[in-house]
């Protein structure tokens, strides 16, 4: 994982083998928008869950739980960006 820092976000390019996961958790004052550049995943947010490829992106609101998994072959690598509310 990759990461840089701004005064008013963190930027991160994260990689995540197949089958792997990022456990549920939220942010109680970051949104988060994240942006996938390869492989695709299952993604929860609440209580819905999303299926999300390459090419695809989606803003968490604060507050929200949610998590990743991997459900393809490849590594999926995700940019992620979260911004102070």
């Amino acid at each position: 994982q990759a990461r840089d820092s701004h005064p008013a976000a963190r930027f991160s390019l994260v990689e995540l083998k197949a089958g792997g996961t990022i456990e549920p958790h939220l942010h109680e004052d970051e949104i988060e928008t994240v942006y996938i550049l390869a492989g695709q995943g299952l993604l929860t947010l609440g209580d819905e869950e999303r299926h999300i490829r390459a090419g695809m992106g989606v803003s968490i609101p604060v507050g929200l739980q949610h998590s990743l998994r991997n459900s393809g072959t490849m590594p999926m690598k995700i940019f992620a960006v979260h911004v102070q509310n």
